[in-house]
């Protein structure tokens, strides 16, 4: 009945939150199973949604960057 939501580009993390302190699931995906959802709820859980980003690609090392950024704060001191 209900959807699997996928989000691209983004890695989202359920918390999925039961009576007790001690009762949590921690999942990391890239959809929402809506029907699990809301019957989580139902059974009176509470969910906590955040989202983590995906890996990407390193940054370019720029050789005159460090140098520029400490002649800048020379310049200020």
């Amino acid at each position: 009945m209900w959807p699997t939501v996928i989000w691209q580009g983004t890695q989202l993390v359920l918390y999925y939150i039961g009576e007790d302190e001690s009762d949590v699931e921690v999942r990391e995906t890239r959809g929402i199973d809506f029907e699990e959802f809301f019957l989580h709820l139902d059974r009176g859980g509470s969910i906590f949604v955040t989202m983590k980003p995906m890996n990407r690609r390193p940054e370019p090392e720029v050789p005159w960057k460090e140098e520029a950024t400490s002649e800048l704060l020379r310049d200020y001191a």
